[in-house]
This record gives structure tokens, sequence and C-alpha cells, in this order.
């Protein structure tokens, strides 16, 4: 009864919390024991009742049934495991209960081949997963069927091996002391502990690469943010949102409204607030323009995702009149993502539609359209409520740079099998502008009316002939359009009339 009751429990337990949290009941064990107690029970209940394991036929036909159909039509998404794993687990039950059925499933799972498969079964599953990270690794991704299939036979002859030469010795061996194979083990997992900390501790031990490879490691682990002082409101107009105080303690002077682009600018922002004592909060929403009237469909988010931004914008302009000690607000956004409806160079395959709140598109009219008339709409509104209108002009995108490939291809330079690179970290500045124009028009028109305050941060990023993702030899990018913490600090001094001072207050290479 006891294990029943945490199967049971297990099983619920998984299928409830999926929903909110896949990587947990993915990865933590109470969430899976219901599919090992499964096999238990079903071994308790025969020995218990002597079942002889003969079944019914019909038990073999649906199990097999249940387990292809799972491996051909469960996807590799936030669903798994939660319910969709009983499938599976419900399969093998009923295939293990009819192992002995004269069926001709039976006579198919008995074959020397499937055997074979099954001695191998638990070195595979241990040899796969090492393969398949450290090739795609290596390569960036298989060219095509055919490699994945040589990576694969690979994993075949390790897990073969490994069960010749290590699983079955140890298991068949009479005269091997348990306490030499549990020492054996514990010896193994505490020298790749041992590894594993050192290699933690020293960083992955960067220094063992060049020059020319580091400033992209370092800018690959150079987008981690402080976010200790956000909360989300628990009452008052911004009730749910995720609201983030920087600058000094204080009812905040400025708001800075964002998409991810603010979680770039995260650390420059707050010194610039502390170094000119003015409190602020930031509020920001991956993929979600900081405008009014529209709603968006992504190809990266999911329905309710894009459907709480347009929520999370209506919620802000209704809270602009109940939030009296704000007296500014700055606008940052990817605006050509916007403004074109993709992304560029190697996030060219992420899309979005940006639409009238309500309605669609008229024929023939653009999404650029539909974004300059919100863009427009937005900060009329926000004129008659702000001291200042402060607007981020994007940073000119890099399209083919990312920290993560570029590090990695640096680091693989010169081995054997190792992808051809595909990274680039710089853009000519001529392609970076024409990327851009169609998204700025507005902002500029806006610009020149007076209405905003336009911050260029381009200067410092690029020259006459191109833009850089490492200028001085340090990382500015993390990936093809978000700059890193240390871009954001050198880059601070540009939000100096946001936050109440001179820009030529803050020195740029403080």
């Amino acid at each position: 009864p006891l294990l029943v009751l945490l199967f049971a429990l297990s099983l619920a337990g998984s299928a409830l919390v999926t929903p909110q949290n896949q990587p947990a009941t993915f990865f933590l064990f109470p969430f899976r024991a219901w599919e090992l107690l499964a096999g238990v029970l079903l071994a308790i209940a025969g020995q218990t009742f002597r079942w002889t394991w003969h079944g019914y036929a019909i038990f073999s036909y649906l199990g097999l049934a249940l387990v292809v159909g799972s491996v051909l039509l469960i996807q590799p998404d936030d669903a798994f495991p939660g319910y969709v794993a009983a499938a599976p687990v419900f399969g093998s039950v009923l295939l293990l209960s009819s192992g002995r059925g004269e069926t001709l499933v039976n006579r198919l799972l008995s074959s020397r081949l499937m055997v074979f498969f099954g001695l191998i079964s638990y070195s595979l599953y241990l040899w796969h997963w090492p393969v398949y990270t450290l090739s795609t690794y290596l390569r960036g991704g298989y060219a095509n069927l055919g490699e994945a299939v040589l990576w694969m036979l690979l994993s075949v002859v390790l897990g073969t091996l490994s069960w010749r030469f290590v699983e079955a010795p140890v298991r068949r061996a009479q005269g091997l002391p348990g306490w030499s194979v549990l020492g054996g083990a514990v010896l193994a997992s505490g020298s790749l502990l041992a590894v594993g900390a050192f290699l933690y501790i020293k960083d992955g031990v960067v220094d063992r690469f060049g020059p020319e490879v580091r400033p992209h490691i370092e800018a690959s682990a150079d987008f981690l943010q402080d976010w200790s002082r956000c909360s989300t409101a628990s009452s008052g107009p911004l009730m749910g949102l995720e609201v983030c105080p920087i600058g000094p303690e204080g009812a905040p002077k400025v708001l800075v409204w964002g998409d991810s682009h603010v979680r770039a600018f995260k650390e420059g922002l707050d010194l610039a607030a502390h170094e000119a004592n003015t409190p602020a909060i930031i509020i920001w929403r991956a993929g979600c323009p900081p405008l009014f009237d529209i709603r968006k469909i992504e190809s990266y988010a999911t329905p309710a995702e894009d459907l709480a931004c347009t929520n999370a914008n209506m919620q802000i302009e209704q809270a602009f009149n109940r939030l009296p000690s704000l007296k500014s607000i700055l606008l940052i956004g990817r605006w050509t993502y916007y403004a074109s409806g993709t992304g560029v160079g190697l996030d060219a395959a992420n899309t979005i539609q940006v639409l009238p709140k309500e309605g669609v598109l008229k024929v023939g009219e653009k999404q650029s359209d539909v974004l300059a008339t919100a863009i427009e709409a937005t900060v009329e509104k926000l004129y008659q409520r702000f001291d200042t209108v402060h607007v981020l002009r994007q940073v000119p995108e890099v399209p083919y740079y990312d920290s993560r490939k570029a590090a990695r291809e640096g680091a693989h330079a010169g081995w054997p099998l190792a992808a051809a690179a595909v990274t680039q970290d710089w853009v000519a500045r001529t392609d970076a502008q024409a990327r851009a124009d169609q998204a700025e028009a507005p902002f500029r028109a806006l610009s020149g009316q007076g209405w905003i305050n336009w911050i260029d941060p381009w200067p410092e990023l690029c020259s006459d002939q191109r833009c850089e993702a490492l200028i001085d030899g340090k990382g500015f990018y993390f990936d093809n359009n978000h700059v890193t913490n240390t871009a954001s600090l050198v880059l601070r001094h540009n939000f100096g009339a946001v936050f109440g001072i001179q820009q030529t207050a803050l020195s740029i290479g403080e």
C-alpha cells in the first residue's frame, strides 16, 4: 500500500506541476519516481499472484502501439513528462505483463537484434548523451541525417564496449567483494566530482585560451544582472507586475520601460541612477514593445506570453496617473525587430507580428506603419504625463555575432571535425543603418519636433565604416543585439539627462 501511495503521489505531482515548472518535474526524482515504481509494482504483483507472464495477446499489441506511438508523437516541449509520460510507461507495463506469450510482438522483441540492444541499453543510455552533446558542441549541429546516423553508431559502439568490458564483468564477477565494487564507484565518483569542482572554481580555466578567444568567453558570461531588489507588486497600480528599483531608495522619479534591452542595460542604468542620486524603477518584459494599443504574436513566445504583454502595457498606461512621483520616462526596445517583423543574421528565424490591439492589418498596411502609429500615439500620451520622454536609440545589430558561438569557434579552431566559423564580430555601418532606418524614422521626426529626447549610443560603438562587437579588447555584445554588462557600464553616461544630470558629469571610462 505504501508503494502504491507513493506511485500515486508521484504521478499526480508530475501531472500537476509540469505545466508550471517543467524543468523541475523533468529532472527531480520525486516527480519521476512513479515511472520506476510502475515496474516495481508490476514485479511485486507478479510475485504475489504467481503470474506466468503470458497475459493476453491484446496487451502486447496495445503496449507496442503505446511505446512506438510515444516515440513518434511525443514532442520535446513543456508538456513532458507530466501525464504525457503515462503512455510509454503504461505501454511498457503491458509489454512486460505479457512477455512470455506466443505473440508476434514477443517474437519480434526476442530477436537477436532486439536482445542485443536490450543488453547494451543501459550503457547506451549512459553514452548517447555525452556523444550527442559533445558532437553538436564541436560541430555546431549536424550537416545532415547521414552525419547524425554516424554519431548514433559511435554511441552504439561505445555502449557495446562498456557493456562488454565493464558492465557485464562486474555484474557476473563471483569473487569480487561488494566493498571493492562500492569502493571503486566511490573513488571514480569522487574523482569526477573533484575535476568538476576544479573546473567550476576556475570558471572553466579560461586562461588556457589565447587573447583572441578570451573576450568572447568573457562576453558570454557577462549577461547576468543583479535582480535582488526586484519584486512583484502585491498592491497598487502596478499589482502583479515585476518592478525593479534602481538607484538610491526613495519614491521613484524615473520609469525605465522596455523589453529585454532594458535587462541588457540594467547595470549601467542602476549605476547612473546612483551617481545622479535619483531613485527610479525598471519594468521590462522580453519581446514586448513598450507601446500602447498594440498586440504581438511572436514565434519565440507562447500565446499566453503574447497576451501578457498586451495586458501589462494596458496596466502600465492606466497606472501613470496613480504614480505622481514619476517625472520622466525612458523607453528602450529592439525597434528594428518590431518594425521589420524578423530578427537578422543568426536570429533571422525569430519572427514577430505587431498588430493593432483591436482588429488586423488593413489592406496594404505594413507592420512598420502600425509600429509608427503606435509610437506616435504612445509618445503623445507620455508627453502629456511626463516632464520629459526619453527614447534610447537601439544599439546597432551585429547580425552574425553571438559571444557563445564565437567563443566555441575560437576554442575549437584547428580541431578535426570542428565546424566552420559563421560568426562575425562587426557589421558595416551602412548595413546597420539601413536595417535601422525604417524603425527610427518616427522617432527622428518626434525628436525634431521636440517631443522626445533621442539618446544615441552609436558614436561609441561605430566608426565611420563599421560597428564592432569588441571594443578595446572587451566584449560589448552578448549576442547580435544585446549589449553586455561591461558595455552598459561604459555607455551609462548617455543616461545622464534621464536621471537629471549633464552627460559630461560622468566619465565614459569609469
